[in-house]
């Protein structure tokens, strides 16, 4: 076994690498933007937040019991929840692009049914039915209560990640998280809009609690028990949820089988050592690893599947829709000369390549790719680059609820300052993105557990999708919110035990030993 383990080390340190050197490519593009001279106001804006975010920090590092972190971990949550109520009864948001599009579909859902979805693409309708069409079922053409929905969203997503974060980590670093993941602009001003990229947090955070949960049942019994089915099969449900809310159904069916070789290989290893190890053999469990591979093989694969194609084909037979991307096609379209932003990627996706005969649209998809990537090796780095720069914008958001207000319902909006709010943002991101270079770079002392190890998969193979594929967007990587801010809290929080227990008691060892030499 020993060739595999070294695939796999190597493996690893080679997305480390990776993710080691965007951190700090994407620290770099916020930390060089061009600041300009803004008035006062600025100042204190940001002073405000690094002062609120200190104390804050001071408070939770000074708490020494796990019921004092929890009472600051909710008082936070409400602040949050207040503010964020307040943000949305002083400003609106004009409807623009995507966001008009989920809004008018939402209206037509519930005036026509699912006859409205000839007059809209697939992926569109399908969003709209989970997300802005049963509250304006239930509300009206209210944009008052899709803020306010949107506002009860994010506080949920938040209350799951604390309980997911204070398991998989600690209650300190969860608290922390906290308020990483408030300082998101993306999230902050993305609640004024009919924005799908916030319906879908709430699946996320459940998904990756319901994976720990799985975990820790896993690994505690060996059998499968009613308890497991049922957490397999809300695992099917949640990639179902989405899937059909964004889209990141194959980024989560990729996570659960990086997770279920993972349980293999390190299952297979640890019973070839105790087999090995004669002297503990009478407390081994004897043959039943091929029975614990195989429970793995049904709850993390097997269970999950079967549940979302059954929730699939229910839903196709109540509604008869249903959308197919034809990613092959999609993912040809890059161009390694930009940064594969929309507009770059529309015309070989809805003009050149439908002039194609289908029988050889997907072959001539992979050689136009292959092309593209292996042409110019340079300029596809940069171009990686590029994307990654895009990625690390923290602004998309901003730049749409900003927009002034067009139609008659819709209030004051947020279009003071754009520019001032912009550059708080990409400075406030710098120190986040820095954050987060060091903790990577500190990664073999801050170990996490295996529970996390689901949305660990889950957020770098969907960022390298997005990085070496898809289209990409500012607010497309909203989703590594819930690891970054996470592993920022850890080198605030965890770095403190680990110098105190690790770093200097190897200092001593070392130090000891050198003495006995001489």
């Amino acid at each position: 076994m020993r060739i595999p383990a070294f695939i796999i080390r190597c493996s690893i340190a080679t997305v480390w690498t990776i993710f080691l050197v965007l951190a700090f490519h994407a620290f770099v593009a916020n930390v060089t933007c061009p600041w300009r001279s803004f008035a006062s106001v600025f100042y204190l804006g940001l002073a405000a937040i690094l002062v609120f975010s200190s104390v804050y920090l001071i408070a939770l590092l000074r708490a020494k019991k796990d019921s004092t972190i929890h009472l600051i971990a909710f008082s936070f949550l409400i602040l949050t929840l207040v503010c964020r109520i307040l943000w949305v009864r002083y400003f609106d948001a004009q409807q623009v692009s995507d966001f008009h599009t989920y809004w008018n579909i939402g209206h037509s859902i519930v005036v026509d049914g699912v006859a409205a979805q000839s007059a809209f693409p697939g992926v569109y309708f399908l969003r709209s039915i989970f997300y802005t069409a049963p509250i304006q079922y239930i509300f009206g053409d209210n944009q008052q209560a899709l803020e306010l929905v949107n506002v009860f969203l994010v506080t949920i997503t938040m209350f799951i990640f604390y309980d997911f974060g204070r398991r998989v980590f600690s209650a300190k670093i969860a608290a922390g998280a906290l308020l990483f993941f408030s300082l998101s602009p993306d999230i902050w001003y993305g609640v004024t809009l009919a924005n799908h990229d916030i319906a879908f947090l709430p699946w996320l955070a459940g998904l990756c609690l319901v994976m720990y949960w799985i975990d820790k049942r896993l690994h505690d019994k060996s059998y499968i028990s009613m308890p497991i089915v049922l957490l397999s099969i809300t695992v099917g449900i949640l990639i179902f949820l989405l899937e059909v809310q964004r889209g990141f159904g194959l980024a989560a069916w990729f996570a659960l089988i990086f997770l279920l070789a993972y349980y293999l290989y390190n299952h297979y290893r640890e019973n070839r050592v105790n087999i090995v190890n004669k002297a503990n053999r009478a407390r081994l469990p004897g043959k039943d690893w091929l029975k614990r591979g195989l429970v793995f093989i049904l709850v993390l694969l097997i269970i999950p599947l079967g549940t979302y194609e059954l929730s699939k084909s229910v839903f196709i037979n109540i509604t008869g829709i249903w959308s197919e991307s034809d990613y092959v096609t999609y993912i040809s379209a890059k161009d390694v000369h930009g940064s594969d932003r929309y507009g770059e990627m529309l015309p070989w996706r809805e003009e050149y390549s439908r002039q194609l005969p289908e029988d050889l649209r997907t072959e001539f998809s992979v050689r136009k790719l292959s092309s593209e990537v292996s042409s110019d090796p340079v300029e596809t780095i940069r171009h990686i680059f590029r994307k990654n720069g895009v990625l690390a914008d923290p602004t998309g958001t901003l730049g749409f609820s900003s927009r002034p207000a067009e139609d008659p319902w819709v209030g004051r909006t947020n279009s003071d300052g754009v520019p001032m709010q912009r550059e708080l943002h990409k400075l406030l991101s710098a120190i986040l993105f820095f954050l987060l270079f060091l903790r990577l770079l500190l990664h073999p002392f801050f170990p996490i557990k295996r529970g996390g190890f689901f949305l660990i998969f889950f957020t770098a193979f969907l960022y390298l999708l997005i990085l070496f594929f898809t289209e990409a967007q500012p607010r497309y990587s909203l989703f590594t919110v819930f690891l970054t801010s996470l592993l920022i809290a850890q080198l605030l929080f965890g770095g403190w035990k680990l110098r105190s227990n690790t770093w200097w008691n190897s200092i001593k060892k070392a130090s000891k030993s050198t003495n006995l030499e001489k």
